[in-house]
């Protein structure tokens, strides 16, 4: 009989499929034993094989407990049910490919024309486990759709789960948990219909929950936020050491603008959208003016009006920033 060895092989008797000579009456003994205590017998490859795997001389059936060598591939083909069924109580391995060539070339290689390619499941750990040295652990392309799709509990149920898809990193000095990167399109995309469509959490000192940088050639948005009708951007401070909004560098405001006071006026009314009445604005002159000085400033329905204190008899420039009074949404927003 045969041995496993440390690195998987097995060592022993070697049974070559579709060689005739002297092995043929060893397998034959090894056959009928196998055949009377276990009640298999069957030559799975046969010269009529649909697979086209066989030939007149590939009549060799695969045997149990030995390496069956063949210089052709081998193919099962089963029109009712699975067509190949390993079980092993063992503990080990169930099944086990290895390449061995040092090409470039796959190991287990699956393939539906419209089901699932490969399938993994387990109850309590990885249903599929990728490992690799030096490479990609798993690869999941699309012509299509998604390369890679991973989902948690059941739809239209109240079953709860964790992570559709969660990556972690335990390098040193750290690498990335998740990376997403397009050529033209979306690097990554999170989307909710209840919560928050990105989280980022973070318990480093310093450090960023969620990080945005911008490294085009012609300038782009390091961060973008769009909201048809809440808020784009909330910012909340919890405790009054923190802060909810802090910027450094230059800002720019779209209710922020310049206007100036005609000659012979007193005032000046400047179209600006999304003002509404009710909201702040602040104003001042641009240049210094002994007698004169801003009176009044008030928002309209897409106006901003600027008062002096009095009728100018040069045109007087003036700045405003228009700002809304907080309003509270009914909920804080969702965060994981």
């Amino acid at each position: 009989m045969s041995d496993i060895r440390g690195d998987g092989m097995i060592d022993g008797d070697v049974n070559k499929v579709g060689t005739r000579g002297p092995l043929r009456s060893r397998r034959a003994a090894i056959g009928a034993v196998v055949a009377a205590s276990a009640g298999i017998a069957g030559t799975m490859l046969a010269s009529s094989s649909p697979a086209g795997a066989a030939t007149p001389e590939d009549d060799t059936p695969l045997l149990l407990g030995v390496v069956n060598q063949a210089t052709s591939s081998t193919g099962l083909q089963n029109t009712d049910g699975p067509c190949f069924n390993v079980n092993s109580t063992s503990g080990s391995d169930v099944f086990t490919a290895t390449d061995d060539s040092g090409q470039n070339v796959t190991a287990v290689s699956g393939y539906a024309t419209s089901g699932t390619g490969v399938f993994g499941s387990s109850t309590s750990n990885s249903g599929v486990l990728g490992l690799s040295t030096s490479g990609v652990g798993v690869v999941g392309q699309s012509n299509s759709s998604y390369g890679v799709e991973g989902s948690t509990g059941q739809p239209d149920t109240s079953q709860t789960g964790g992570a559709g898809v969660i990556g972690i990193d335990y390098s040193e000095p750290g690498s990335t948990g998740v990376s997403g990167s397009s050529r033209n399109g979306v690097g990554v995309n999170g989307t909710s219909y209840a919560s928050a469509g990105v989280v980022g959490q973070t318990s480093g000192d310093l450090a960023s929950g969620v990080s945005a940088s911008d490294n085009s050639q012609g300038g782009g948005y390091g961060l973008s936020a769009y909201t048809n009708s809440g808020i784009a951007i909330f910012g909340n401070a919890s405790t009054p050491e923190a802060t909810g909004l802090q910027i450094f560098g230059p800002s720019q405001f779209s209710t922020a603008a310049t206007a100036t006071i005609p000659k012979g006026k007193e005032s000046v009314t400047v179209d600006v959208s999304f003002v509404v009445p009710g909201d702040f604005v602040l104003a001042t002159m641009q240049e210094y003016v002994s007698g004169y000085f801003v009176a009044a400033a008030v928002a309209g329905k897409g106006t901003v009006t600027v008062y002096l204190n009095q009728v100018t008899h040069v045109a007087r420039p003036v700045a405003f920033f228009v700002i809304s009074p907080f309003v509270e949404l009914k909920e804080r927003p969702l965060h994981g």
